[in-house]
């Protein structure tokens, strides 16, 4: 078997933001501390800074803990407790360490929607706070400081401890402990595998075992914290803190003492042989990897005066300050000078107050604002730190908060130490953001296969200058972006990329693996579900596929998509990274379902119905071996399929021909001049898809395969005179086009205005000027439908004693010249009000008695005017020939109508 590469997406070094002190995501493993000295109760103490925040408190590889959610608003800040062992929060949450490999599944991630800070303390008589880092916490490769002076006072189970938490799954962890420790002897490396949560304890045998030099490196990025538990120096309590990897560490620092009394110490390791330390300008003795430098800052001679200490190195240094409050220490590592410092720090002290050092360039004092607090640090209250040039200033005075103290610069960036004391304990945290620049090569390609191209990218590259990629067997390319085409087995092995960073911040490199595939590996394989398949590995043993079996052969009966892959593992220094032998790709296909289509019905004596196409074969109930089959008969039919091993069956139905039958829900009639006749009509078989109409008269436009609307029909009637139209209608069944005939009578009505209202009781058809031209032969008057009895003329006139109605209708049946029989539209008419001349019978040339005055209208019964007089002496003159005539007064106020 031929030993060839996947890429295995392992960078060296350290990932992620490198502003990580102030950050969204935070990894920690709480120490287990020891029941004989006040370990209760434990704390996370969570900031907000501008923007609300939601934080997610998890224990990821624990997931029978419940998620602990808190909303946190702008500048605020919230605590969460774990207090009681009868409770379980205490073993759930510390990581402790009985045999040497005891794995806990206690990591805990705290997870912000925005940017936060976060500490951890252990309260009571033996508290100090563990600066928690963000992403800047985790890293490859650590260095554990400590000092190295003092064992622990309270002898039970308080010891030095290294607690470290993996942030993915399949974490390699090597560990090389410098002093004998719980399950392993001093100097001997060894290996444990955690997954993404899970932590462990390195613990010291005695309590004289102090871990300082021991080493943790990862093949995953890890978060680890340096514990040292009740330190008795003299006092007895809790130091401690997490750490950052060791590309984080620089070559500048200043330290400042923080009490008089017990002098403060610094306790200084080296990362590299060959390392000159300069304190205070005094280059000290060269020192190499295992070794250690203690510096004691010494005892103030005034006590409101701290003393700051300068510290150089040639090469990267780790620096530990141990502070006291009497005979109570405190310890925090400490961040470099370069590229580091925030432009805000947040702390919640435990106490009312705490004692705040803050380092920055001496530019920057003028800008200081402690928010929460009507207070601004004063510049006259920095003071030049020794030996820089007058680079840095350092600040040391006690501030509150209002509870949180928030310290902002405007201008530039600082690191801000917190030193709290309270009873028998004190504790030291220092913040500051590591502005170091990990960098991290991203791939396009989760596999390589010789012949591809791989494409190497380095994520926001405008940060860096002169990027170079350095390869195996000498290859060696720059730029943001490489792509290497093809690919083949030389371009397998250690890639490094490097550059400079725009501004000069350190800059660290990244190291990772690529790999390539032999082509011919990878396999693809087809199914059907519910099959088995055998897969075999190519090559020799040993044999490890991704579901766990270590056979050659495997059988599967995937029920999805899946991807197999079979690999061995390397030997020696790669022992952890794995070789894929052979990559299955099994596509799973479901039970055939053929779809089935064609025509609905039997058309002109045949239907055509087509199985879907992609099947090596098709058998049809008729016999037929064809896709697609011609019926003539009605029925149900099915197709059996086939592809590959997998079977099928799909199934259609043809109806007969359908007939077409259709009733009219009423008698087609319309106005004229109205656009449209619609015929409401119901479907008593079949489904009506179009109709023609052909009208006799010559007129009338005939209609021809007009789609049908729902339910209706809908016949144009533009430009037609009123009259009766005598037509063929032709209704179409829609799938097959069936027709079937219907004759219709089309009446178009003449407008309800042919007929004129002479007054109340007195309607008249207009004469032949005024009805379109026609000349009618017969009347026939109507009342709400209801022929009117012997009201057969030009004009109805209702006998006097009539009772009217204000919704009567009025419509008049008329023949014309042709012969044709066409009703009006419906005429409503409007009534006046009854006049104040009552009805009598009068003789000719009477006087007639009034009590309204102005002008006389008398009208004959064809509403001709016979006579025009003027009221005199409240009378007029009756018509000179006898008839039924209408009297109309007018006067300015009225017109008066009588009978």
């Amino acid at each position: 078997m031929k030993h060839t590469l996947i890429i295995t997406l392992l960078s060296l070094l350290s990932i992620g933001n490198a502003f990580a002190q102030i950050d969204t995501e935070f990894w920690f493993a709480a120490p287990d501390l020891s029941r004989n000295h006040s370990p209760r109760p434990i704390q996370l103490r969570i900031m907000s800074f501008s923007q609300a925040a939601t934080v997610t408190v998890t224990q990821p590889a624990n997931l029978s803990v419940a998620p602990i959610v808190r909303n946190l608003p702008a500048n605020s800040y919230t605590i969460i407790e774990y207090a009681l062992d009868s409770n379980n929060d205490i073993p759930q949450v510390e990581t402790s360490q009985v045999s040497g490999n005891d794995i806990k599944n206690t990591g805990i991630l705290i997870s912000s929607t925005a940017e936060i800070s976060a500490y951890y303390i252990n309260r009571g008589d033996n508290s100090e706070a563990y600066a928690l880092k963000g992403k800047n916490a985790l890293g490859r490769d650590f260095l554990v400081p400590g000092q190295t002076e003092y064992t622990s006072r309270h002898v039970g189970d308080a010891r030095n401890t290294v607690e470290i938490v993996a942030s993915e799954d399949g974490t390699v962890v090597t560990i090389k402990p410098s002093r004998p420790c719980i399950g392993h002897p001093a100097g001997t490396q060894f290996n444990i595998i955690l997954n993404k949560g899970q932590a462990y304890a390195l613990k010291g045998v005695a309590v004289g075992d102090l871990l300082y030099n021991t080493t943790v490196k990862s093949n995953k990025p890890v978060a680890v914290n340096y514990t040292d538990d009740s330190v008795n120096c003299p006092g007895g309590d809790l130091i401690g803190d997490q750490l950052v990897p060791v590309d984080l560490l620089g070559t500048e620092y200043v330290v400042i003492r923080n009490e008089k009394g017990n002098a403060d110490k610094v306790y200084i390791l080296p990362t590299e042989n060959g390392t000159i330390v300069t304190i205070n300008g005094v280059a000290q003795a060269t020192m190499n990897v295992g070794g250690s430098r203690i510096y004691s800052l010494g005892i103030a001679s005034t006590s409101n005066i701290p003393i700051a200490t300068y510290i150089t190195s040639n090469k990267p240094i780790s620096v530990l300050l141990l502070a006291y409050k009497g005979a109570e220490p405190g310890a925090s590592i400490l961040p470099a000078l370069s590229c580091t410092g925030s432009s805000q720090i947040s702390y919640y002290p435990a106490e009312s107050s705490a004692i705040v050092n803050i380092v920055t360039k001496t530019e920057n004092v003028d800008y200081f604002s402690v928010l929460g607090n009507p207070y601004a640090i004063p510049n006259n209250l920095f003071l030049p730190v020794p030996n820089t040039g007058g680079e840095y200033s350092y600040f040391r005075g006690e501030v509150s908060g209002n509870p949180v103290i928030r310290i902002v610069n405007s201008k530039g960036l600082f690191q801000a130490g917190f030193f709290e004391s309270g009873g028998n304990t004190c504790s030291y945290g220092y913040f500051s953001n590591y502005n170091v620049f990990p960098l991290s090569a991203s791939f396009d390609k989760t596999f390589y296969f010789e012949g591809d191209n791989i494409v190497l990218q380095l994520p926001d590259s405008a940060q860096f200058n002169n990027v170079v990629w350095t390869g195996p067997n000498g290859f060696s390319d720059s730029g943001a972006q490489i792509v290497i085409s093809p690919a083949s087995i030389q371009h397998s092995g250690m890639w490094i990329v490097n550059a400079s960073h725009i501004d000069g911040c350190t800059v660290v490199p990244d190291t990772f693996y690529i790999t390539v595939f032999e082509k011919h590996n990878k396999q693809e394989i087809e199914i059907c579900y519910g099959n088995t398949v055998t897969l075999s590995a190519q090559g020799s043993a040993p044999y490890l596929w991704n579901g766990g079996q270590t056979t050659q052969n495997i059988s599967v009966q995937p029920a999805r998509d899946i991807t197999y892959t079979v690999s061995n593992m390397y030997e020696g220094e790669q022992a952890q990274m794995f070789q894929i032998q052979d990559s299955f790709f099994v596509a799973v296909r479901d039970s055939l379902k053929p779809v089935v289509s064609g025509d609905l019905v039997i058309c002109n004596g045949q239907a055509s119905i087509t199985a879907e196409q992609g099947y090596e074969t098709y058998l049809w109930n008729t016999g037929a071996t064809t896709r697609s089959i011609n019926v003539s008969n009605s029925g149900s039919y099915w197709v059996k399929v086939t592809s590959g091993d997998c079977r099928g069956t799909g199934f259609y139905s043809v109806a007969p021909t359908p007939d077409i039958k259709i009733s009219f829900n009423q008698k087609p009639e319309t106005c004229i001049g109205e656009p449209f006749l619609e015929i409401p009509l119901t479907t008593i078989e079949g489904e009506a898809g179009s109709f023609s109409l052909l009208v006799q008269e010559p007129e009338f436009t005939d209609i021809l395969n007009q789609q049908i609307s729902g339910n209706t029909l809908q016949i144009p009637l533009e430009n037609l005179n009123a009259g009766l139209y005598h037509a063929e209608l032709k209704i179409f069944e829609k799938n097959c086009g069936k027709a079937v005939s219907y004759p219709l009578e089309i009446m178009v009505k003449y407008p309800a205005n042919i007929i004129t209202q002479r007054w109340n009781d007195v309607l008249a058809i207009k004469n032949s000027t005024y009805n379109g031209g026609y000349n009618f032969t017969a009347f026939k008057w109507y009342l709400n439908g209801t022929p009117i009895p012997d009201a057969t003329k030009s004009f109805l006139y209702q006998e006097a004693g009539f009772k009217q109605n204000q919704s009567d209708r009025y419509s008049a049946l008329l023949t014309n010249e042709r012969g044709d029989n066409v009703f009006t539209c419906d005429f409503v008419p409007e009534y006046l009000p009854n006049a104040t001349i009552q009805v009598s019978l009068v003789s000719t040339n009477q006087v007639i008695p009034t009590t309204e005055q102005g002008t006389v209208y008398i009208y004959n019964i064809t509403g001709a005017v016979v006579s025009i007089q003027q009221v005199e002496n409240n009378q007029f003159n009756a018509p000179d020939k006898p008839g039924i005539y209408i009297i109309q007064v007018n006067n300015e106020r009225r017109k008066i109508l009588v009978r």
